[in-house]
């Protein structure tokens, strides 16, 4: 195994570990962020379309997503596992 060094090492690149990240290597620390999905981001990837779900603007643009799609949707997304910041 390789060993890596580094003054702060952040586990996970969601919304609230990459902004560890950039806050720590602001004040001047060695950051290393490990990310166990293909893409950062995290739950911060599908934030913006439950808040959406069965509004007028989405009636608008004729887009037939339900809360209990979206919700299902979400939950699959992360494994129906909760893990709060």
């Amino acid at each position: 195994m390789k060993e890596v060094n580094a003054d702060v090492a952040i586990i996970a690149a969601g919304p609230a570990g990459l902004a560890a990240a950039v806050a720590a290597a602001e004040n001047g620390a060695s950051v290393m962020v490990f990310e166990k999905s293909n893409v950062t981001g995290g739950c911060g990837n599908m934030a913006m379309g439950p808040f959406g779900v069965e509004s007028r603007l989405q009636k608008k643009q004729i887009i037939g997503l339900t809360k209990e799609e979206a919700f299902k949707m979400h939950m699959d997304f992360n494994h129906w596992i909760l893990m709060p910041d």
